[in-house]
Protein backbone atom coordinates (compact mmCIF):
# COMPACT_ATOMS: atom_id res chain seq x y z
CA UNK A 1 0.00 0.00 0.00
CA UNK A 2 1.41 3.43 -1.29
CA UNK A 3 1.60 6.62 1.09
CA UNK A 4 -1.45 8.22 1.49
CA UNK A 5 -3.18 11.21 -0.41
CA UNK A 6 -2.33 13.59 2.72
CA UNK A 7 1.44 12.31 3.08
CA UNK A 8 2.18 13.09 -0.91
CA UNK A 9 0.07 16.09 -0.67
CA UNK A 10 2.04 17.46 2.38
CA UNK A 11 4.99 16.54 0.38
CA UNK A 12 4.29 18.64 -2.24
CA UNK A 13 3.31 21.58 -0.25
CA UNK A 14 6.39 21.30 2.05
CA UNK A 15 8.11 24.28 -0.39
CA UNK A 16 5.54 26.72 -0.19
CA UNK A 17 5.25 26.60 3.56
CA UNK A 18 9.04 27.03 3.93
CA UNK A 19 8.49 29.97 0.90
CA UNK A 20 6.07 31.24 3.39
CA UNK A 21 8.19 31.17 6.12
CA UNK A 22 10.96 33.05 4.34
CA UNK A 23 8.37 36.05 3.31
CA UNK A 24 7.78 36.21 7.22
CA UNK A 25 11.09 36.46 7.58
CA UNK A 26 12.01 39.20 5.02
CA UNK A 27 9.02 41.02 5.90
CA UNK A 28 9.67 41.34 9.36
CA UNK A 29 13.17 42.77 8.16
CA UNK A 30 11.53 45.21 5.85
CA UNK A 31 11.28 48.99 7.70
CA UNK A 32 9.22 51.51 5.91
CA UNK A 33 11.38 53.35 3.38
CA UNK A 34 13.64 50.85 2.98
CA UNK A 35 13.82 48.67 -0.27
CA UNK A 36 11.47 46.04 -0.85
CA UNK A 37 13.13 44.68 -3.84
CA UNK A 38 14.36 41.41 -1.42
CA UNK A 39 10.87 40.46 -0.36
CA UNK A 40 9.58 40.94 -3.98
CA UNK A 41 12.49 38.32 -5.17
CA UNK A 42 10.94 35.54 -2.11
CA UNK A 43 7.61 36.13 -2.78
CA UNK A 44 8.89 35.43 -6.72
CA UNK A 45 10.20 32.56 -6.18
CA UNK A 46 7.07 31.22 -4.32
CA UNK A 47 5.00 32.21 -6.90
CA UNK A 48 6.69 29.58 -8.89
CA UNK A 49 7.15 26.86 -6.77
CA UNK A 50 3.41 27.50 -5.59
CA UNK A 51 2.58 26.83 -9.49
CA UNK A 52 4.77 23.76 -9.48
CA UNK A 53 2.82 22.16 -6.39
CA UNK A 54 -0.18 23.15 -8.05
CA UNK A 55 0.71 20.82 -10.80
CA UNK A 56 1.59 17.93 -8.51
CA UNK A 57 -1.29 18.28 -6.24
CA UNK A 58 -3.54 18.30 -9.29
CA UNK A 59 -1.40 14.55 -10.55
CA UNK A 60 -2.36 13.16 -7.14
CA UNK A 61 -5.18 11.13 -7.26
CA UNK A 62 -7.79 11.27 -4.73
CA UNK A 63 -10.46 8.74 -3.25
CA UNK A 64 -12.93 8.51 -0.93
CA UNK A 65 -12.44 10.77 2.43
CA UNK A 66 -8.87 12.26 0.35
CA UNK A 67 -11.44 13.89 -1.82
CA UNK A 68 -12.56 16.48 0.33
CA UNK A 69 -9.28 17.15 1.67
CA UNK A 70 -8.17 17.81 -2.03
CA UNK A 71 -10.35 20.48 -2.58
CA UNK A 72 -9.67 21.83 0.80
CA UNK A 73 -6.03 21.91 -0.47
CA UNK A 74 -6.30 23.37 -4.01
CA UNK A 75 -8.40 26.31 -2.76
CA UNK A 76 -5.75 26.75 -0.17
CA UNK A 77 -3.12 26.99 -2.78
CA UNK A 78 -5.36 28.83 -4.99
CA UNK A 79 -5.88 31.59 -2.05
CA UNK A 80 -1.23 31.57 -2.04
CA UNK A 81 -1.55 32.41 -5.71
CA UNK A 82 -4.00 35.11 -5.14
CA UNK A 83 -2.51 36.84 -2.19
CA UNK A 84 1.03 36.30 -3.96
CA UNK A 85 0.05 37.83 -6.81
CA UNK A 86 -1.52 40.77 -5.03
CA UNK A 87 1.35 41.40 -2.65
CA UNK A 88 3.72 41.44 -6.07
CA UNK A 89 1.53 43.78 -7.72
CA UNK A 90 2.11 46.27 -4.51
CA UNK A 91 5.50 45.85 -3.79
CA UNK A 92 5.82 47.00 -7.80
CA UNK A 93 3.34 49.51 -7.39
CA UNK A 94 2.59 50.59 -3.68
CA UNK A 95 -0.05 52.90 -5.30
CA UNK A 96 -1.55 50.04 -6.85
CA UNK A 97 -5.43 49.66 -6.45
CA UNK A 98 -4.85 46.17 -5.09
CA UNK A 99 -3.42 47.37 -1.85
CA UNK A 100 -7.14 47.29 -0.49
CA UNK A 101 -7.90 43.89 -1.09
CA UNK A 102 -4.68 42.47 -0.01
CA UNK A 103 -5.35 42.09 3.86
CA UNK A 104 -9.00 40.13 2.67
CA UNK A 105 -7.14 37.99 0.40
CA UNK A 106 -4.20 37.44 3.02
CA UNK A 107 -6.68 36.26 5.50
CA UNK A 108 -8.67 33.82 3.56
CA UNK A 109 -5.63 32.17 2.29
CA UNK A 110 -4.79 31.88 5.99
CA UNK A 111 -7.95 30.74 7.48
CA UNK A 112 -7.98 27.85 4.20
CA UNK A 113 -4.71 26.61 5.30
CA UNK A 114 -5.24 26.42 8.84
CA UNK A 115 -8.61 24.44 7.81
CA UNK A 116 -5.97 21.46 6.91
CA UNK A 117 -5.06 21.13 10.52
CA UNK A 118 -6.69 17.92 11.21
CA UNK A 119 -5.58 16.20 8.45
CA UNK A 120 -2.41 18.46 7.48
CA UNK A 121 -0.83 20.05 10.82
CA UNK A 122 2.00 21.04 9.10
CA UNK A 123 0.41 23.33 6.71
CA UNK A 124 -2.17 24.75 9.80
CA UNK A 125 0.71 25.14 11.81
CA UNK A 126 3.31 27.43 8.98
CA UNK A 127 2.98 30.83 9.78
CA UNK A 128 1.39 32.94 6.64
CA UNK A 129 3.38 36.19 5.73
CA UNK A 130 1.34 39.54 7.21
CA UNK A 131 -0.85 41.65 4.86
CA UNK A 132 -0.52 44.07 7.46
CA UNK A 133 3.40 44.33 7.22
CA UNK A 134 2.69 44.90 3.65
CA UNK A 135 0.13 47.35 3.97
CA UNK A 136 2.78 49.81 6.17
CA UNK A 137 4.89 49.61 3.84
CA UNK A 138 3.16 51.06 0.76
CA UNK A 139 1.53 53.19 2.69
CA UNK A 140 4.77 55.12 3.86
CA UNK A 141 5.64 54.55 0.49
CA UNK A 142 2.36 56.62 -0.35
CA UNK A 143 2.33 58.98 2.12
CA UNK A 144 6.46 59.74 1.33
CA UNK A 145 5.79 60.32 -1.99
CA UNK A 146 2.34 62.48 -1.43
CA UNK A 147 4.84 64.51 0.61
CA UNK A 148 7.58 65.36 -1.99
CA UNK A 149 5.02 65.78 -4.68
CA UNK A 150 3.48 68.26 -2.24
CA UNK A 151 7.11 69.80 -1.51
CA UNK A 152 7.95 70.05 -4.95
CA UNK A 153 5.16 72.17 -5.85
CA UNK A 154 5.56 74.02 -2.31
CA UNK A 155 9.14 74.82 -4.02
CA UNK A 156 8.51 76.00 -7.39
CA UNK A 157 5.93 78.46 -6.38
CA UNK A 158 8.71 79.94 -3.87
CA UNK A 159 10.97 79.74 -6.35
CA UNK A 160 8.84 81.28 -8.68
CA UNK A 161 8.60 84.26 -5.75
CA UNK A 162 12.04 84.59 -4.95
CA UNK A 163 12.21 84.99 -9.11
CA UNK A 164 9.96 87.55 -8.81
CA UNK A 165 11.91 89.29 -5.79
CA UNK A 166 15.32 89.33 -8.04
CA UNK A 167 14.49 92.72 -10.09
CA UNK A 168 13.49 94.26 -6.81
CA UNK A 169 16.92 93.38 -5.09
CA UNK A 170 18.83 94.83 -7.99
CA UNK A 171 16.38 98.23 -8.20
CA UNK A 172 16.87 98.66 -4.14
CA UNK A 173 20.27 98.21 -3.76
CA UNK A 174 20.72 100.73 -7.21
CA UNK A 175 18.37 102.98 -5.51
CA UNK A 176 20.58 103.19 -2.19
CA UNK A 177 23.91 103.21 -3.78
CA UNK A 178 22.68 106.73 -5.41
CA UNK A 179 21.08 107.74 -2.41
CA UNK A 180 24.96 107.04 -0.43
CA UNK A 181 25.87 109.00 -3.35
CA UNK A 182 23.95 112.23 -2.69
CA UNK A 183 24.93 111.53 1.31
CA UNK A 184 28.59 111.45 0.43
CA UNK A 185 27.74 114.97 -1.21
CA UNK A 186 28.15 113.40 -4.46
CA UNK A 187 26.34 113.84 -7.93
CA UNK A 188 23.69 111.68 -9.17
CA UNK A 189 21.76 111.70 -11.81
CA UNK A 190 18.55 110.56 -10.36
CA UNK A 191 15.93 113.67 -10.21
CA UNK A 192 13.89 113.56 -7.23
CA UNK A 193 10.68 112.77 -8.89
CA UNK A 194 12.59 109.26 -10.17
CA UNK A 195 13.91 108.52 -6.68
CA UNK A 196 10.34 108.93 -5.34
CA UNK A 197 8.83 106.67 -7.95
CA UNK A 198 11.46 104.34 -7.59
CA UNK A 199 10.97 104.02 -3.77
CA UNK A 200 7.56 103.62 -3.90
CA UNK A 201 7.46 101.01 -6.86
CA UNK A 202 10.04 99.02 -4.53
CA UNK A 203 7.83 99.56 -1.51
CA UNK A 204 4.47 98.37 -3.49
CA UNK A 205 6.15 95.63 -5.07
CA UNK A 206 7.92 94.00 -1.92
CA UNK A 207 4.42 94.61 -0.40
CA UNK A 208 2.99 92.29 -2.73
CA UNK A 209 5.83 89.43 -2.43
CA UNK A 210 5.26 89.44 1.35
CA UNK A 211 1.79 89.17 1.31
CA UNK A 212 1.99 86.17 -1.73
CA UNK A 213 4.43 84.59 0.75
CA UNK A 214 1.98 84.81 3.25
CA UNK A 215 -0.52 82.89 1.26
CA UNK A 216 2.36 80.51 -0.24
CA UNK A 217 0.04 77.32 0.53
CA UNK A 218 2.26 75.08 3.04
CA UNK A 219 0.95 71.70 2.67
CA UNK A 220 3.90 69.97 4.95
CA UNK A 221 5.63 70.59 8.53
CA UNK A 222 8.75 70.75 6.26
CA UNK A 223 6.81 73.69 3.88
CA UNK A 224 5.60 75.22 6.12
CA UNK A 225 9.00 75.89 8.38
CA UNK A 226 9.89 77.67 5.05
CA UNK A 227 7.06 79.16 4.37
CA UNK A 228 7.24 81.53 8.00
CA UNK A 229 11.09 82.10 6.91
CA UNK A 230 10.88 83.53 3.77
CA UNK A 231 7.98 85.64 5.51
CA UNK A 232 10.00 86.94 8.13
CA UNK A 233 12.82 87.73 5.00
CA UNK A 234 10.19 89.71 2.94
CA UNK A 235 8.79 91.21 6.10
CA UNK A 236 12.41 92.99 7.09
CA UNK A 237 13.16 93.54 3.27
CA UNK A 238 10.27 95.97 3.57
CA UNK A 239 11.07 97.69 6.40
CA UNK A 240 14.57 98.32 5.23
CA UNK A 241 12.89 99.33 1.53
CA UNK A 242 10.87 101.93 4.01
CA UNK A 243 13.81 103.27 6.13
CA UNK A 244 15.18 104.38 2.50
CA UNK A 245 11.85 105.91 1.92
CA UNK A 246 12.15 107.82 5.18
CA UNK A 247 15.69 109.32 4.58
CA UNK A 248 14.42 110.42 0.74
CA UNK A 249 11.29 112.14 2.16
CA UNK A 250 13.63 112.81 5.70
CA UNK A 251 14.32 116.86 4.22
CA UNK A 252 12.01 116.58 0.72
CA UNK A 253 10.87 119.77 -0.16
CA UNK A 254 9.15 118.78 -3.24
CA UNK A 255 11.94 119.93 -5.16
CA UNK A 256 14.95 119.26 -3.83
CA UNK A 257 15.64 116.13 -1.33
CA UNK A 258 18.91 116.45 1.18
CA UNK A 259 19.88 113.08 1.81
CA UNK A 260 21.54 112.26 5.12
CA UNK A 261 24.07 110.19 6.47
CA UNK A 262 22.83 109.50 9.53
CA UNK A 263 19.68 107.99 8.31
CA UNK A 264 21.38 105.86 5.92
CA UNK A 265 23.47 104.35 8.68
CA UNK A 266 20.02 104.06 11.20
CA UNK A 267 19.03 101.94 8.53
CA UNK A 268 21.77 99.43 8.85
CA UNK A 269 20.18 97.49 11.18
CA UNK A 270 17.09 96.02 9.42
CA UNK A 271 19.35 95.98 6.79
CA UNK A 272 21.07 93.57 8.72
CA UNK A 273 18.44 91.58 9.96
CA UNK A 274 17.21 91.37 6.56
CA UNK A 275 20.39 89.86 5.20
CA UNK A 276 20.30 87.22 7.58
CA UNK A 277 16.61 86.47 7.48
CA UNK A 278 17.30 85.70 3.79
CA UNK A 279 20.21 83.32 4.51
CA UNK A 280 18.32 81.01 7.10
CA UNK A 281 15.47 81.54 4.60
CA UNK A 282 17.68 79.77 1.87
CA UNK A 283 19.32 77.59 3.99
CA UNK A 284 16.25 75.87 4.80
CA UNK A 285 14.21 76.21 1.68
CA UNK A 286 17.80 74.58 -0.10
CA UNK A 287 17.23 71.70 2.28
CA UNK A 288 13.56 71.02 1.27
CA UNK A 289 14.39 71.41 -2.49
CA UNK A 290 17.06 68.65 -1.91
CA UNK A 291 14.68 66.29 -0.16
CA UNK A 292 12.78 66.45 -3.71
CA UNK A 293 15.55 66.41 -5.64
CA UNK A 294 16.23 69.61 -6.86
CA UNK A 295 19.19 71.70 -7.01
CA UNK A 296 20.30 74.38 -4.34
CA UNK A 297 19.77 77.96 -5.53
CA UNK A 298 21.71 81.43 -4.11
CA UNK A 299 18.87 83.59 -6.04
CA UNK A 300 19.27 87.30 -4.44
CA UNK A 301 16.21 88.71 -3.18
Amino acid sequence: QGPTYSAQAARYLAPVLADNTKIVFVLGLLAPGGNSSGVLTVITTTQSDTQSTQQNIDGLKATGSDEALAIQVKAALVSEAAWLQTAAAVFSNTSSPLLSQLSGIGLDAQNKFAALGPRMSAAARAPFPSSAKVVAFATAANTSAQVTQQNTVFSNQAMALLTQSSSTFQEVNSFYAQLQTAADGGVTDLTLPEAEQQINSIVASRTSLAAAAQALNAPTPAATAVSADLVTAFSDSLKDDNDLATCLNEANNGTIAFIFEGCLSASSSDNAAATTDKATFLAAFNQLRASVGQPPTNVQF
